[in-house]
């Protein structure tokens, strides 16, 4: 897992050959005004989602992590969305992997919680679960608005 903000995005460019057009894609000018749904940039191999999903309280929590992308979500606007982080050996399978939605389920304790802001990113690989969309506490549930960059592993 990576936090970071979009100012220091360059720094990750080498981790995977097509994250630098990722971070060039969230820094466009217009990316605030995607509507949500699913945007490619290069095919099945690069997309990103915009959406607007609600926080919510963080016993509501659940766990997910993916096989064949890499998760760079970033946020818009909207405030702080709190999200967790653990590796999967922490974890219980909850339902089986969801070939076409690449989505595995979990439950059980994480390892940290972070709080990302507006213009930050995480980044989740395959080997990282993770929990989106929490209310950081004393924090009421709100829309936020982010951008889910999807990166193939295998390109």
């Amino acid at each position: 897992m990576i936090l970071d903000t979009l100012e220091n995005a360059d720094r990750y460019a080498s981790l995977h050959p097509l994250f630098a057009r990722a971070f060039e894609f969230l820094r466009r000018a217009d990316v605030a005004t995607l509507p949500d749904g699913k945007h490619p940039i290069d095919g099945d191999a690069l997309f990103v989602i915009p959406q607007h999903p609600k926080t919510k309280p963080p016993e509501q929590r659940v766990w997910e992590a993916h096989r064949r992308y890499i998760d760079v979500q970033y946020i818009v606007s909207g405030g702080i969305e709190r999200m967790g982080w653990t590796t999967l050996d922490r974890l219980t399978q909850s339902q089986p992997y969801d070939e076409q939605g690449d989505h595995t389920f979990y439950t059980g304790e994480g390892c940290a919680d972070v709080d990302v802001r507006p213009s930050q990113f995480a980044i989740f690989f395959p080997h990282d679960a993770h929990s989106p969309c929490l209310a950081p506490p004393g924090e009421p549930v709100r829309v936020i608005h982010k951008i889910v960059v999807k990166v193939a592993v295998e390109v």
